[in-house]
């Protein structure tokens, strides 16, 4: 699979080393490979539209037991040994997100009104002063707790020009 910066939906979860490449092992490369260096994605992650999730895997051995339990250890001298690598502990990240158990947040209260009123009106002008308050909670450990995110964006579309800002926390 192949990192594709346009695609906002994809998400690289393991990627390739700069100096990786994939190709066909028992053959000679009689073309440029279609996967080279840290554009080579490993794992990759899928969030659809619709909040559907896929996972996808360039390798069945990541998950196996040999995979999970085997010692690790850079090729460069004097570099620390590991009892284990990190495989198992990432599988059960990755399925966590993937079957919705991490990773999930659900919007409350939304109210939005000009500055001064109570209620919203049909349509805003790009001169309105606009009061919006949204509450936003994630699923943690089964139960839904406040998000904690400091990098919420709204944006008010009406042809142009549009607004696009950064939430202010509250409380």
């Amino acid at each position: 699979m192949v990192a594709d910066p346009d695609n906002p939906l994809v998400l690289d979860i393991l990627t390739g080393s700069s100096t990786s490449y994939s190709f066909f092992p028992d053959k000679p490369i009689t073309q440029y490979p279609h996967a080279v260096g840290k554009n080579t994605l490993l794992i990759a992650g899928l969030q659809a539209r619709n909040n559907a999730r896929v996972v996808f895997s360039g390798s069945l051995d990541f998950f196996s037991d040999a995979f999970f339990n085997s010692a690790v250890q850079k090729a460069a001298p004097g570099s620390k040994r590991y009892s284990q690598t990190g495989n198992y502990e990432l599988a059960v990240a990755l399925s966590r997100w993937v079957f919705k158990e991490e990773g999930v947040l659900r919007v409350g209260a939304v109210s939005h009104h000009r500055v001064g009123e109570l209620s919203p009106p049909n349509a805003y002008t790009v001169t309105d002063l606009v009061e919006y308050s949204i509450v936003i909670e994630k699923l943690s450990d089964g139960k839904w707790v406040p998000f904690d995110g400091d990098d919420i964006q709204l944006e008010f579309v009406r042809i142009d020009p549009f607004v696009r800002t950064f939430l202010k926390r509250n409380g």
